[in-house]
């Protein structure tokens, strides 16, 4: 009985959970990339290089059939705008997302995915030549989502206050990183977005906006003051383009632009479901 119970919880997972597409800004306008792959949907893109033809990407690849992430390199097409290579990267026994990168070196490419369940954030390289990746170090023992790094901290939110208003700061401190004084928000801002990126001279970090639910808009926040004691003030909010419940990831890289979009496969059976369940992650 218990595993015809987790067999029939796990299609109602595929059938109602939302998915994500990954999409650039070209020219103004919000391009969808075309997922080949009816088994998986990818999200949390990070831009690893790009030329004329090609974008390469490191991503949270979610499968349907394990309902759990892995780490994956995409390579979309610049013409069709459509994935036409998908690499694994790294899976463990626990679900990994939001591949932070840290560092680039040649063929290497250093980044430290959100591994919460796990207790802990590591950091690995990845390397493009040979398809290895090895981890390097664990950084910190605790559950944090979505780590970014900043002025020699790393930033995160952490446990079940994932989706708050309290960004937690970890100072370096020789080869450790030790817990600092949190940055807490007016609103449910905390959780990171993508990395910190700077614009006509100017530092911001792109943060989620999960007020109502996870994932429902960006919040682009200027970022001031001594490193550890910052002012983040939000200068714009996003919110996803019609046809969309949400939007949750910002990167930018050479030009270029990322994110990533939320829909529902059956929208209105979703939202029924979620109703009838007393969800307000729609």
């Amino acid at each position: 009985m218990p595993s015809l119970l987790k067999t029939i919880k796990n299609a109602l997972c595929r059938l109602l959970q939302a998915r994500w597409a990954v999409a650039f800004w070209v020219d103004g306008r919000l391009m969808v990339v075309g997922n080949p792959y009816r088994d998986r949907w990818f999200a949390d893109p990070f831009i690893v290089d790009a030329d004329d033809k090609t974008i390469t990407l490191l991503v949270e690849d979610f499968s349907l059939q394990t309902l759990k992430g892995s780490i994956s390199e995409l390579t979309i097409d610049r013409t069709t705008w459509k994935i036409c290579q998908r690499r694994p990267v790294l899976e463990e026994p626990l679900q990994l997302s939001f591949p932070y990168i840290v560092r680039r070196e040649g063929d290497r490419v250093w980044f430290m995915p959100e591994s919460s369940r796990a207790n802990r954030l590591s950091l690995y390289c990845y390397n493009r030549a040979d398809g290895s990746c090895r981890r390097e170090r664990d950084l910190v023992a605790v559950d944090l989502s979505d780590s970014i790094m900043l002025d020699g901290y790393v930033l995160a939110t952490q446990g079940e206050g994932l989706n708050g208003d309290t960004l937690h700061l970890y100072r370096k401190q020789g080869e450790n990183y030790v817990a600092s004084q949190p940055l807490v928000f007016k609103e449910r801002v905390a959780r990171n977005a993508g990395a910190v990126f700077e614009h006509q001279g100017k530092r911001y970090r792109p943060a989620q906006v999960c007020n109502e639910w996870y994932g429902e808009a960006l919040s682009i926040q200027e970022v001031t003051g001594e490193a550890g004691q910052w002012t983040m003030a939000e200068v714009r909010r996003l919110t996803p383009p019609p046809g969309f419940e949400g939007l949750h990831t910002l990167n930018t890289y050479n030009d270029l632009w990322v994110t990533d979009l939320k829909y529902y496969p059956h929208p209105w059976l979703s939202k029924w479901a979620y109703v009838m369940m007393g969800r307000t992650d729609l």
